[in-house]
């Protein structure tokens, strides 16, 4: 299995991953206070959606303080939810990415400016 895998999956000591890890994909110069846990490529490998199973409880459990994104689908997201559902006794739910509603009141509770929500809700929302 390779060392670096993609980028699905952030945890952060801040207040919300997905506003930190959308700082860092924007090249804002300041110091993160988020990391990934994942990195690289792992579409078309037998491991990729047990891996996105994991991330996708990682955020169901942390909440806010983890963001499962990168180059992932609704379709790969649904799998997922559904492995690791077979194997746990409290369901989990699709990650915010999946579902825009809930994104978008979470955004929406951000103290932040609404064209930073925006900007947000475009880049967060996975429409595939």
């Amino acid at each position: 299995m390779p060392k670096n895998l993609r980028p699905v999956c952030t945890a952060t000591e801040s207040e919300d991953a997905m506003r930190e890890i959308y700082r860092m994909t924007q090249n804002y110069r300041y110091d993160p206070k988020a990391y990934q846990l994942l990195g690289n490529k792992t579409q078309g490998y037998s491991y990729h959606i047990p891996l996105l199973a994991m991330c996708c409880l990682i955020e169901d459990r942390l909440g806010a303080r983890a963001y499962t994104y990168g180059d992932i689908t609704l379709g790969q997201c649904r799998k997922a939810v559904e492995l690791a559902n077979e194997q746990l006794a409290q369901p989990i739910s699709l990650p915010g990415s999946c579902d825009g509603d809930r994104l978008f009141r979470h955004i929406q509770a951000l103290p932040i400016p609404e064209e930073e929500q925006l900007k947000l809700l475009n880049w967060g929302y996975l429409r595939r």
